[in-house]
């Protein structure tokens, strides 16, 4: 009897010290998956080149953190490469678009004089097409060289400026297309003068884009209101947006579909101006009103 209590004990204190390696085996390997976590979500927020590295010395958790340090090599790499890549390709854009204003400077010369001359009733409309298309092509030309001052801003001109004043302003320069346009504009711009220390130049920016992209959509309602508050609306009636592509009105390069004579970064533009000068945006689609909200 002796002996088989002697043997009980034996074997269940064997048990009790293969129980406690595993409970400490547990821990560290709890251990190692925080730290290859912890780690993983460091170098990810911090866009850092550092490697994961653990504690542990088993070699399952040393090949998993060799596997998402190689992963993560490859990935750094790949996204050098977007980088590289997408500022080469920004930096091309940039230069067409410089390389194309000459001639079209050029063009427009040349559509003045034509315009001066003796032509028939068909060639005055050629030449009308033809200027509508030079117009188009400086509008994307344009386009390209905001996007371009958008992206390497550096909000450093802030001037005190009456909100009220530059809006109106800004507004008033477009009566000539709205009136082209058969659009009959609703300002609503409040009494209360509103002061912001801001980049008027670049606030000017945000402004036309607005506008001019309001002008592109608006089937024929377009309406401004600047509250005492500094909170801006820009809504127009519209059916070629809706519930499914509103969210992406503010990416680059996204075009509605039907609009074949912008590049779309007219919003892409006005968000990144805004981000820079700090100042809220947002967009909404409700009951066939496209709105978007600026908070100065």
């Amino acid at each position: 009897i002796c002996s088989m209590n002697i043997l009980f004990y034996s074997i269940l204190i064997s048990l009790l010290i293969v129980i406690i390696i595993l409970i400490f085996k547990i821990i560290l390997l709890k251990k190692s998956i925080k730290e290859i976590s912890d780690n993983t979500q460091d170098i990810i927020k911090n866009n850092s080149n550092c490697k994961i590295s653990v504690s542990s010395r088993d070699k399952y958790i040393v090949n998993i953190c060799n596997m998402i340090n190689n992963e993560l090599i490859i990935l750094q790499k790949e996204k050098q490469k977007y980088i590289n890549g997408n500022a080469n390709f920004e930096q091309l854009m940039l230069n067409m678009a410089h390389d194309i204003r000459t001639p079209l400077t050029a063009i427009y010369g040349y559509l003045d004089l034509a315009s001066r001359e003796h032509k028939s009733e068909k060639l005055s409309e050629y030449l009308d097409i033809i200027g509508n298309r030079v117009d188009n092509l400086r509008n994307l030309t344009d386009e390209l060289f905001t996007y371009y001052i958008a992206k390497n801003l550096n909000v450093d001109r802030l001037e005190n400026i009456c909100i009220n004043m530059l809006l109106e302003q800004t507004i008033l320069a477009y009566y000539p297309t709205f009136k082209e346009k058969n659009i009959v504009p609703k300002i609503d711009i409040c009494e209360t003068k509103i002061f912001r220390k801001v980049d008027t130049i670049n606030l000017v920016r945000i402004f036309n884009n607005l506008i001019s992209n309001a002008i592109k959509y608006a089937n024929s309602d377009f309406s401004i209101k600047l509250e005492s508050n500094g909170r801006l609306f820009c809504s127009n009636k519209t059916d070629k947006i809706n519930n499914v592509n509103i969210s992406r009105v503010f990416d680059k390069y996204y075009t509605v579909g039907f609009c074949n004579n912008s590049t779309g970064l007219g919003l892409n533009i006005v968000k990144e101006l805004c981000e820079k000068m700090k100042i809220n945006i947002k967009a909404q689609y409700e009951n066939g009103i496209f709105i978007i909200i600026l908070d100065i």
